[in-house]
């Protein structure tokens, strides 16, 4: 998603470094020259809205859920193991 992600800053260097054994061929360098570079870092952190759609709300709800095993008959002991079942799985899952 692009809204998982915010650009927190951004830095910029310069240096230098030796010329490298690769480019001693080449006329245009002689020994000593240096080569420049360049760099570019972005730094991005994830927005707080992430958290809580992608692990607290899940979590949340999947907890309802479980309250709603109360709700079934006492005697239907099959569907409220079936839902603390598929509930864990689900819990399992999120995370």
């Amino acid at each position: 998603h692009s809204n998982d992600y915010e650009l927190a800053g951004v830095s910029v260097a310069v240096g230098q470094h030796q010329v490298t054994a690769r480019w001693k061929t080449d006329p245009r360098y002689k020994d000593g020259d240096m080569m420049p570079d360049y760099f570019i870092s972005f730094h991005i952190k994830r927005s707080s809205t992430f958290y809580v759609h992608n692990g607290i709300q899940p979590m949340y709800t999947i907890a309802f859920f479980g309250f709603t095993g109360y709700a079934l008959e006492p005697s239907d002991l099959a569907n409220r193991a079936a839902l603390c079942a598929v509930l864990f799985l689900s819990i399992y899952a999120v995370q």
